[in-house]
C-alpha cells in the first residue's frame, strides 16, 4: 500500500469518526431536550379579590386557584399581600413577614383552590392600588415557576390620573431625545462640509 493510499484511508476514517461523533452528540442532545421538555412543569394560577375597589376596614377574600397541567409535583405557593392588608388565620399555612406560604402536592391535572380572608388596614397616602402577588415555586427554588397578581382600585383614588399625568413626562423626554439626535446630525454635517472644503482648497 502506497503512502498516498494510506493517507487517503486515514483521512476518510477520521472524517467518518467525526461524523459519527457529531450524529451521536446530536442524538444525545435531542434526547436530553426531549426529557427536559417532558419534565418542565406546567402550572397556571389565578388570584381574584371579588371586589372592584377597597377601602380601609374592608374585609374581603382572595380566591387563588393553582392548576397543574403536567405530572404530579410538590410546589410552594406564596401569597404576598399589600403591606396594609392583614391575612386572617388559615389552616395548613405558614406566616412570615405578612407572607403566607403553602406546601402543596399537586396530582397530575389537578386544580387546587384556596380561599384567603383578609382585612384592609389604614391605607398610606399615595397608594394607587392594592396589589397582592401569588407566586408558585418548585421545591426550594427562589425563582417562581409562575406568578400572578390581583391589583384592586382604592376607594377615592382615581388611578387613571397616573396614566394621564405620565404623558407629559413621556413627551418631554421624547422631545429632548429627538433634539439631541438632530443636534448630533447637524454637527456631523458641519464637520463633513468643512472637511470637503479643506480637500477642495488643497
Amino acid at each position: 500500500m502506497s503512502l498516498t493510499h494510506l493517507s487517503r484511508v486515514v483521512s476518510r476514517a477520521a472524517v467518518l469518526t467525526f461524523l459519527l461523533a457529531m450524529l451521536g452528540s446530536t442524538g444525545i442532545g435531542a434526547a436530553h431536550a426531549a426529557a427536559d421538555e417532558q419534565a418542565t412543569p406546567s402550572i397556571a394560577v389565578t388570584l381574584t379579590s371579588g371586589v372592584e375597589s377597597l377601602g380601609a376596614g374592608d374585609e374581603l377574600t382572595y380566591s387563588a386557584e393553582i392548576t397543574n397541567r403536567g405530572e404530579a409535583l410538590q410546589v410552594r405557593v406564596v401569597l404576598t399581600p399589600p403591606e396594609f392588608v392583614t391575612v386572617g388565620s388559615l389552616a395548613g399555612a405558614e406566616f412570615e413577614d405578612n407572607e403566607v406560604t403553602w406546601l402543596l402536592t399537586l396530582a397530575a391535572a389537578e386544580a387546587t383552590a384556596i380561599e384567603i380572608p383578609v382585612t384592609v388596614g389604614d391605607i398610606p397616602v399615595g397608594e394607587r392600588r392594592a396589589t397582592a402577588l401569588l407566586s408558585v415555586y418548585l421545591g426550594d427554588s427562589t425563582r417562581p415557576l409562575v406568578r400572578t397578581a390581583s391589583a384592586d382600585l382604592i376607594d377615592g383614588v382615581d388611578d387613571e390620573q397616573t396614566v394621564a399625568s405620565s404623558w407629559p413626562t413621556v413627551l418631554f423626554w421624547g422631545g429632548t431625545g429627538l433634539t439631541v439626535v438632530l443636534a448630533m446630525v447637524a454637527i456631523a454635517l458641519i464637520l463633513l462640509l468643512r472637511r470637503r472644503r479643506a480637500e477642495v482648497q488643497v
